[in-house]
């Protein structure tokens, strides 16, 4: 019997068009190796680059999933990179941070950082699932994404949290 958990991290930089999104899952993978794995990806969410030992192939099965086909089964620790964008309406005020996710994980935890560009500011208005952290209490794996620290930082362990919601100023 397969049995997985993951630890998330995700850098996000919300410019006026698009949150660009770098995340790196690792996930503990015992029992039987698996030669799939795969992530809830965000609604409109275009993956750039994905990166993982063995990966043979990809492909979005449906709009919010996307498969990760291993060359052969993988067990222990694997470590997936993954990069994209998604589209953010510039009339919008607000913004929910809505995040790729391991599926079919027994325990995680999720980590996260946002920075945004020089135009964009943000406040952050409900993030209930979440737990808000001194942005450099993050794990080095999101604060060395960029010379600066994040304007936000929050973590959680729920498999499926809610969105935090933030207000664009």
């Amino acid at each position: 019997e397969p049995e997985a958990q993951a630890t998330s991290f995700h850098g996000l930089s919300v410019d006026t068009r698009k949150i660009r999104i770098a995340s790196l899952f690792q996930y503990d993978l015992t029992g039987t190796p698996q030669s799939r794995l795969s992530l809830f990806l965000p609604e409109g969410f275009l993956p750039l680059k994905i990166e993982s030992a063995d990966l043979n192939d990809w492909n979005i099965s449906d709009e919010e999933e996307i498969v990760l086909e291993y060359s052969k089964p993988v067990s222990g620790r694997v470590d997936i990179a993954m990069e994209g964008v998604t589209p953010l309406v510039a009339e919008d005020n607000e913004m929910l941070v809505d995040l790729p996710l391991p599926l079919d994980v027994k325990k995680g935890e999720t980590f996260c950082g946002v920075w945004f560009e020089e135009s964009q500011s943000g406040r952050l208005v409900e993030f209930s699932t979440w737990k808000a952290l001194a942005p450099s209490a993050l794990p080095k794996q999101i604060l060395q994404l960029k010379k600066t620290a994040p304007r936000f930082a929050f973590q959680t362990n729920e498999l499926e949290p809610d969105l935090p919601l933030i207000d664009l100023t």
